[in-house]
């Protein structure tokens, strides 16, 4: 769910839906609604203490079931546990918790939280090729030029604002050989989204030479106009 997005309850209940594994038929997600409401309306009241212990209910009582938790409810917590906001500070469990989130989904802001993670190591050794790669994941993901949704979302400005804050730690905390193997290795490890960035690319560059093109063209019209009408008086 992009940052600054406000989930409601049809929302959720789609989300669960579409998320639910295959085993969920033994198991009501309805159940977790009134979880996630809480959630939410305990965040939004600055209650972060009951906000955290409703997430840790739902990822509790979802994981017993499933041993699967919704994503929502997983990333809050992580996030909460990360931030000791309504709960002590775990950031082992945090990062575990976010690397559940972003296996299932990296074109959110929880893919974007996994890149400060293993910048910073908070919760894991700090890996800098690895966020690279996650980066790149998500900068060529759902809401990126790339994608057939590009433009779509109507809540992502904040998710891009902070994909911005992120961009600019990757550009001065990797260095330039980290940047190239990062992408390298992004390439082998998500061949669809490369196949469409580089068919894109190629669009984009086609596009780039109409334009040049287009722009000399008119550039030569305004020269040759007055001089050839100079020539006709």
């Amino acid at each position: 769910m992009p940052r600054g997005s406000k989930p409601t309850v049809a929302f959720v209940s789609a989300l669960l839906t579409r998320l639910a594994p295959a085993n969920a038929d033994a198991f009501d997600w309805r159940n977790i609604l009134p979880l996630q409401q809480e959630i939410i309306q305990a965040d939004r009241r600055g209650d972060f203490k009951s906000a955290a212990h409703a997430a840790e209910q739902c990822v509790t009582a979802s994981s017993a079931e499933l041993g699967d938790v919704p994503e929502y409810c997983a990333y809050y917590l992580s996030s909460a546990l990360k931030l000791g906001k309504g709960l002590p500070r775990d950031q082992d469990r945090a990062f575990s918790l976010l690397k559940s989130v972003t296996t299932k989904d990296m074109d959110d802001e929880a893919a974007l939280a996994l890149v400060e993670s293993y910048l910073d190591g908070s919760g894991t050794p700090r890996d800098a090729i690895e966020a690279g790669i996650v980066f790149w994941r998500v900068e060529h993901g759902a809401w990126s030029i790339y994608s057939p949704y590009w433009g779509m979302c109507d809540e992502c400005a904040e998710f891009h604002r902070y994909e911005q804050l992120v961009a600019y730690r990757i550009s001065r905390e990797l260095t330039a050989e980290e940047k190239q193997t990062a992408e390298s290795l992004a390439v082998e490890r998500f061949p669809a989204i490369a196949e469409r960035v580089k068919r894109r690319d190629a669009q984009i560059e086609w596009i780039e030479i109409l334009i040049a093109t287009l722009i000399a063209a008119f550039g030569c019209l305004i020269w040759w106009w007055p001089r050839s009408l100079k020539l006709s008086n």
